[in-house]
């Protein structure tokens, strides 16, 4: 039996690249490569469909990161304040989370979740804090958090 050449839609370990274009046994094309979604029969029409889908990823994911660098930028930019119950000497009761900072960014019009906020600790006096938000892939903004009490 001759080989069959395909083009890889995603990495296989050992074997082949993503847009690599090989040829394989017959029966492992069919059988296992194929099926998966691995990879597809290379003929003229499938490496264009293949060249044509790898621009518009390409295209899609400039356009992910030019919107994850303006966040991070109007995020760097902004400072939240959040109210507090307080104690004395400045100190609160109980501790402000990512959750409160997500929940103040919100309705500051920007949706971020919990998770990818992370604290310098736990919060629990007035003034200050700078807070890390995980904006996207590789991508981290400071955010300056004030605490106030409330009531003033």
């Amino acid at each position: 039996m001759s080989a069959v050449k395909v083009v890889f839609l995603q990495e296989v370990p050992g074997v082949a690249q993503s847009g690599e274009v090989k040829q394989v046994a017959p029966g492992y094309a069919r059988n296992y490569l194929i099926p998966r979604g691995l990879a597809m029969v290379a003929t003229a029409a499938s490496l264009k469909t293949w060249e044509d889908r790898k621009r518009a990823d390409e295209k899609r994911a400039l356009s992910r990161q030019e919107h994850f660098e303006g966040l991070k930028k109007s995020i760097s930019e902004m400072t939240l304040t959040l109210k507090a119950k307080t104690g004395g000497k400045e100190r609160l009761y109980g501790a402000l989370t990512a959750g409160h900072v997500a929940a103040e960014l919100q309705r500051q019009g920007v949706a971020m979740d919990r998770k990818n906020i992370e604290l310098p600790g736990t919060i629990r006096r007035l003034g200050q804090h700078t807070v890390m938000v995980h904006v996207g892939p590789g991508l981290q903004a400071e955010l300056k958090v004030v605490v106030e009490p409330l009531g003033e």
